[in-house]
């Protein structure tokens, strides 16, 4: 797959402009320079022809197209509490913090189906400014090893519904989950 940072030069170059119209200037002598929307335009449709070559490459080897993952509300709350345990917060407490009203958190952390709610992008966000090391990632996908590997290990433990610091921790299941990497 073709780099990302190549494609504005790429762009340039198709709308004819050469790889110095890009900085402003252009290898042919040329005073004009194109428009950033038409090499931003092109630059986007040389980047989707890179993915779509990547999973199409992707297809050939394996014969089958890779596999999204599915983001489920049951493992992104039990993330969500690990961390907010981690923090050592009470969810009123963890609400604050995340700057939402206390019912909004509550229905985040709530099993009932009739509160279908999922964290926001914003409220995630401000969880990993709270907690150093977090990532989108983890909360997300379950990605462990995005975590510097001692969080990684504390929040495995939480997941699983242990103390971290207490003397009851299965470090073959913790080791486990760690090895199963994203949910």
């Amino acid at each position: 797959m073709a780099p990302v940072v190549n494609c504005i030069p790429r762009a340039a170059e198709q709308l004819g402009h050469g790889a110095g119209a890009a900085q402003g200037g252009d290898d042919r002598g040329c005073v004009h320079a194109p428009k950033l929307s038409d090499i931003l335009t092109i630059g986007k449709r040389i980047f989707a022809d890179a993915v779509r070559s990547s999973y199409s490459g992707h297809f050939d080897r394996v014969g089958t197209m890779p596999r999204m993952r599915t983001i489920t509300r049951d493992a992104v709350v039990a993330r969500l509490r690990a961390c907010r345990a981690e923090l050592g917060l009470t969810p009123t407490q963890m609400a604050g913090r995340l700057g939402v009203s206390r019912t909004a958190y509550f229905n985040w952390e709530s099993e009932d189906p009739k509160k279908p709610n999922m964290p926001s992008e914003e409220g995630l966000a401000r969880l990993c400014d709270e907690l150093p090391g977090l990532t989108l990632d983890y909360l997300y996908m379950g990605a462990l090893e995005t975590l510097p590997v001692k969080l990684a290990i504390r929040l495995a433990a939480r997941e699983l519904g242990m103390e971290p610091d207490g003397a009851e921790v299965d470090m073959p299941a913790v080791m486990a989950r760690l090895a199963r990497g994203r949910d």
